[in-house]
């Protein structure tokens, strides 16, 4: 499969606001809708960062995005799709592997497709917008297989280790201050603590080098 990178900015995009900020998020385009003749994307936007706040005051006050949900730092927001930009997707050659990064004013793309002529044919396309509209520069163009693109953190974990990881999450053991000690934890599930440690630390280290390797590889 034909893998590329992309960098990109446009006009409708919520990555403006990002320009010299402090600020960053994961963007996922969820469903699309129609409002009469209108078509609507439901997106959802994963927001980290010490201004995160900027950013969603600054996405409440758009006109062109309307926010539906948010709690904490994910917003669930939906936008007009836009013939000239968004259709850019629509004859079906190419693809996200990836979610969307929004940093420091563009948008970074993973996109992928079985031919590389394909490829080239969107760049062409965003190119043919012109500057007002939107800017795009390839990043990276590989053939590469397209299993390693799927996270795969949880391959190496057990079903027990598993278990224990949903129990330690859902009873607070990983908030900030903990809820719970490895020793009321260990109660709860009528373990020995010590058994109970050696799953959550066998757990944590079959996923947090899968992770940090996907963390390292969005830049």
């Amino acid at each position: 499969m034909w893998i590329a990178r992309f960098k990109v900015r446009h006009k409708q995009s919520a990555a403006v606001f990002t320009s010299g900020k402090d600020v960053q998020y994961y963007g996922y385009f969820l469903n699309s809708f129609y409002k009469g003749k209108k078509l609507y994307v439901n997106r959802i936007a994963l927001i980290s960062g010490n201004e995160a706040a900027y950013l969603i005051e600054k996405m409440k006050h758009e006109k062109w995005i309307e926010i539906k949900w948010i709690e904490g730092n994910t917003v669930l927001f939906s936008n007009e799709v836009s013939s000239s930009f968004h259709t850019l997707f629509s004859d079906g050659t190419v693809f996200f592997l990836k979610p969307i990064i929004v940093k420091n004013g563009f948008e970074y793309w993973e996109v992928a497709s079985w031919e590389k002529k394909y490829i080239h044919a969107l760049f062409k396309r965003v190119n043919k917008l012109g500057k007002k509209t939107a800017t795009i520069e390839l990043l990276e163009l590989k053939n590469k297989p397209i299993s390693n693109f799927f996270s795969l953190a949880h391959a190496d974990l057990t079903t027990k280790q598993l278990k224990v990881l949903r129990k330690a999450c859902s009873e607070g053991y990983y908030d900030i201050p903990r809820k719970i000690s490895v020793e009321e934890l260990a109660d709860k599930i009528n373990e020995p603590r010590t058994t109970l440690q050696d799953k959550l630390r066998r757990a944590e280290k079959a996923i947090i080098p899968s992770l940090v390797e996907e963390i390292d590889k969005d830049g």
